[in-house]
């Protein structure tokens, strides 16, 4: 009788050529997770994809747009892999089942069709056996989840798995029951898998929509729905608006760029602009210019006492520059800033978290800027 071939391999020695060749697959095509002590959540998905392949970061393409419009929606078109990436301290991370494609005539134009196998099987409800070939890359794929799991854990110790779609959920249950790690089950999020208006079961759809509350809350920036908004807050943005609004060019030669910036002080809405008329001592940006006018209208205030800012650019949303958080640093390191964050959004970051360290803010800086030069000033000048 004749060996059954796969892949180009003969059943008889095949598993050998084959566990040599899925070796050779991960070192030229495997993927980071993405975790850190801080993570409280691991979201579990199946593989890696094009995209994530193109940018060497999970949940780059669809499916993070889709995990990122249901847990911050914010973030606009930003795949969620991307912004957790570079948000440092983020409760939620990513991970494979599978650190490389398991469609890899697709995302890298590698044939190996017992990858593509292995994921028809192990995606069905109910899996379907394995050949010999794919049992030893399965258990290949297997003793590395297992291990990067264990990794996870011990880096933080509470960490809860969020298991998203069959192939994942296959995996997770591979955890030893003496690991104790929580496991949810959510289904993938392609195709409209967490849109809770969709058609699925009552007790799925709850649980839905509690593990995604649970996800949303999570998140280490506040972000405040203009409709949900205090007075007091939508009436310092309309003070930046109509500031910027009012704006002469003739103060803007040397930066175009119209800025505003409102603190709130003894009762009174004090907004200011900034100032670019000369390329030789630069411009005085409108958060500086703000205090300084509070300062002049109240000399005895107490530094404490300005513990909320606004700041507005024409374009929208807009965070102090390096030199600005270390100025407003000394006066209060615990102050409030605001900025507009699309149309529907208003950030709020805390100073101190903002300005934190080098690392922090440099992270900050390259999602809310990405094209932007960064500077870091330093904290104890």
């Amino acid at each position: 009788m004749a060996d059954v071939v796969t892949n180009g391999h003969s059943s008889e020695g095949g598993s050998v050529l084959v566990e040599k060749e899925f070796k050779q697959y991960v070192r030229k095509y495997k993927i980071d997770d993405i975790y850190s002590e801080q993570t409280k959540y691991l979201l579990v998905f199946e593989s890696p994809h094009k995209e994530e392949i193109h940018t060497g970061i999970p949940l780059s393409g669809a499916s993070g747009i889709a995990v990122s419009k249901a847990i911050c929606p914010y973030v606009g078109k930003l795949p969620f892999g991307p912004f957790a990436k570079m948000t440092d301290g983020n409760p939620i991370g990513i991970m494979n089942a599978v650190c490389v494609p398991l469609q890899p005539k697709n995302a890298v134009g590698w044939s190996f069709d017992v990858l593509e196998s292995i994921r028809v099987k192990y995606g069905k409800q109910k899996p379907a056996k394995l050949r010999p070939e794919e049992e030893t890359v399965m258990n290949l794929m297997i003793q590395s989840f297992l291990q990067r799991v264990e990794v996870a854990n011990e880096l933080s110790p509470s960490v809860e798995l969020i298991a998203c779609g069959r192939f994942a959920e296959s995996f997770c249950k591979k955890i030893p029951e003496e690991k104790k790690i929580p496991v949810r089950v959510l289904p993938h999020p392609a195709r409209n898998g967490w849109n809770v208006s969709s058609n699925m079961n009552t007790e799925k759809k709850e649980q839905l929509i509690s593990v995604l509350s649970l996800l949303r809350n999570s998140m280490p920036l506040e972000f405040i729905r203009k409709t949900e908004a205090s007075e007091h807050l939508s009436r310092m943005h309309e003070e930046c608006k109509n500031c910027i609004n009012e704006q002469n060019i003739k103060w803007h030669i040397n930066s175009p760029k119209r800025v505003a910036a409102c603190v709130f002080l003894n009762g009174k809405y004090i907004t200011e602009q900034n100032i670019g008329i000369s390329k030789v001592t630069g411009s005085i940006c409108a958060e500086r210019n703000a205090i300084s006018k509070a300062i002049s209208l109240f000399p005895d205030v107490e530094p404490e006492s300005i513990s909320q800012m606004f700041v507005l650019g024409e374009s929208g949303t807009l965070l102090p520059c390096g030199v600005c958080c270390e100025w407003l640093n000394k006066i209060n390191p615990n102050m409030d800033l605001f900025t507009e964050f699309g149309e529907e959004y208003y950030l709020r970051v805390k100073l101190s978290e903002y300005y934190g360290d080098e690392k922090k803010y440099v992270r900050y800086r390259k999602m809310f800027y990405p094209h932007t030069r960064i500077g870091f000033s330093g904290i104890n000048m």
